[in-house]
């Protein structure tokens, strides 16, 4: 409580009130705490966590996008795959290909892509990267939830933090107004 406010200042039962209570606060915070150090240590080695949190899902993000990506072109290409082999087979290619030339071009396209990528289109297990992208998103979801309730333990240390740091600056600057005004 900042008991600097005016009714403070008025009523000396009111602070004294006011300051038992914002003693009681910084007693259970400091008793939680160990020491304001050990507080310092938590939120430090808690924003340290916040860290690694943020930069792994980053990774995984990276991760599920390029994922992501080579399953688009993987299902393109297979998709498409029985047009090219249609085209080689045909008898009258250039007819072949005006019929099937949107499918043909997405086919080699696909394929160039994954190509530039190091994969070969035809060793692709599509369902097997289908269930590595599924373990990624839980992997996701389950750091996102870590990361929220690591952001809410920081967000409650410093609170207590502050409460402390607030509860030592009221009582140093009470202190040398009670001394101030003992001076003749």
């Amino acid at each position: 409580m900042n008991t600097s406010a005016d009714k403070f200042k008025e009523n000396p039962y009111l602070k004294n009130w006011a300051d038992m209570q914002n003693f009681k606060i910084a007693a259970s915070i400091y008793s939680e705490a160990g020491s304001v150090s050990e507080l310092e240590k938590q939120i430090s080695v808690k924003s340290a966590d916040v860290k690694n949190a943020r930069q792994n899902l980053r990774d995984i993000e990276h991760r599920l996008k390029k994922m992501g990506e080579i399953m688009k072109y993987a299902e393109q290409y297979q998709s498409n795959h029985i047009y090219q082999i249609r085209y080689q087979k045909s008898k009258d290619k250039e007819r072949y290909f005006r019929q099937h030339e949107t499918e043909l071009l997405l086919h080699d396209g696909a394929e160039n892509m994954l190509r530039q990528w190091g994969l070969s289109p035809k060793n692709i297990d599509l369902s097997k990267l289908q269930k590595e992208y599924k373990i990624l998103i839980s992997q996701k979801e389950t750091l996102q939830a870590q990361f929220k309730s690591l952001k809410k333990e920081i967000n409650t240390l410093q609170r207590r933090q502050d409460s402390l740091n607030r509860y030592f600056d009221d009582s140093i600057h009470s202190k040398r107004q009670d001394h101030s005004l003992d001076l003749p």
